[in-house]
């Protein structure tokens, strides 16, 4: 007596429905690799540039790299000085650190004045953030000023001021000093403004670098700018 044989169309049936099941998987598997694919691509696209720190909330910290340079109308300008300012947005305190010249470190002070360079955006070279982060530096953003812009910033408040007498740090200084008088001016944006991008530029957008340092004026205490060593 032959055995009974296994209905054809059940195993029709079964196989078809393996199959719809399989392709349905592939194809759930297949989208969630595209989207996830496409988070890490706009994760890795938002990563600020090394060194840079990412744009602070209102009220968290500034830290801005102040480099002053012989004339940034040069074709490859010279190196001056490096300050550090730190600031809070809301509070009427600056703080400005010496970076170079400053006092050598124990294994010697960085080449910075050789190895300082512009990209074709007349911002920092990579090569020169990358120095500055070996050293441990970070910042939110660069603000670049050669001599004679410093000559008008001095001059604004002091005319005297602008003799070319002097280090360039001690005329750093001297802004310093000046710079609650400088910004309490009325016409202080537009004396920025009519410095840029000749003799001032800076990767940040300038109504950025306005609406930040108005709050930095509080009509309870006055303005204060320190020199504050490393």
């Amino acid at each position: 007596m032959e055995e009974p044989q296994t209905p054809t169309l059940f195993s029709k049936k079964n196989r078809t429905a393996t199959l719809i099941l399989s392709l349905a998987a592939f194809v759930l598997c297949l989208v969630m690799g595209i989207q996830a694919g496409s988070t890490l691509h706009r994760s890795t696209a938002a990563q600020p540039a090394a060194g840079a720190m990412s744009p602070s909330a209102n009220d968290e910290q500034r830290t801005f790299i102040l480099a002053l340079t012989d004339g940034l109308e040069n074709p490859s300008p010279e190196l001056k000085a490096i300050w550090l300012v730190i600031y809070r947005p809301g509070t009427p305190y600056v703080s400005l650190v010496p970076v170079y010249p400053g006092a050598p470190r124990l294994l010697g002070e960085p080449d910075y004045d050789r190895h300082f360079a512009l990209d074709e955006q007349r911002n920092l070279d990579s090569s020169f953030t990358d120095l500055l982060q070996k050293q441990g530096i970070v910042w939110n953003g660069v603000i670049l000023l050669d001599q004679a812009g410093l000559d008008t910033l001095l001059s604004d408040r002091n005319p005297d001021a602008a003799a070319p007498s002097g280090e360039d740090s001690e005329r750093i200084q001297n802004l310093c000093s000046q710079m609650p008088a400088l910004l309490s001016s009325p016409h202080w944006a537009q004396t920025f403004s009519s410095l840029m991008p000749q003799h001032l530029h800076s990767d940040l957008a300038f109504e950025t670098i306005v609406t930040d340092w108005q709050s930095l004026n509080d009509p309870n205490a006055s303005l204060s700018c320190d020199i504050t060593k490393p």
